[in-house]
């Protein structure tokens, strides 16, 4: 389980919620380089798993008289068994990356994720959130990569970086 925080800009009227998601969840271990440059990741990720839907709902309150309103509203997202999905579901717009190859052939996804979760990795959030407004469907694309390290005992504010839209996820 963990927290998403989402930010929106409303100028509307009436308050916007999230009706739908199609989000899928990718990890990769990051490699260490001994040189200036930043860590890289192991490709190819492993697949986590599928959002069909937040904990509990996401709405985006009005603007005020012809004013918009910005606001940051955090959801909570829970995956049951990360890694054990035989693989995104066909057609997901979260299914860009590959499926992970296994490091041996007995190696599974719940595995690798196992391993995965021992040091640096990044998660890769990509897929779809859609929304109703005046009758209209809107549909909002997102990828989002989170470096995680197990070693940091303090939680604070992570840095998150937007994905190139017509690429593979990288840092």
């Amino acid at each position: 389980m963990f927290d998403l925080h989402v930010a929106g800009t409303n100028g509307n009227v009436r308050d916007v919620g999230v009706d739908r998601v199609d989000l899928s969840l990718f990890a990769a271990s990051v490699v260490p380089r001994n040189d200036t440059a930043p860590p890289a990741l192991a490709q190819p990720a492993v697949f986590l798993g599928t959002v069909t839907q937040f904990n509990e709902p996401v709405v985006f309150p009005a603007g005020t008289l012809g004013h918009s309103r910005t606001t940051i509203v955090t959801a909570q997202v829970q995956l049951k068994s990360p890694g054990k999905a035989d693989g995104p579901p066909a057609g997901s717009r979260g299914a860009d990356p590959p499926p992970a190859e296994p490091t041996t052939p007995e190696e599974t996804d719940a595995e690798r994720w196992a391993r995965i979760i021992r040091g640096p990795y990044d998660l890769t959030l990509r897929g779809t959130l859609r929304y109703a407004l005046w009758f209209k469907l809107y549909v909002v694309r997102i990828c989002f990569i989170q470096r995680v390290d197990p070693a940091q005992a303090a939680v604070g504010v992570w840095t998150i970086q937007e994905c190139d839209k017509d690429e593979h996820p990288t840092t």
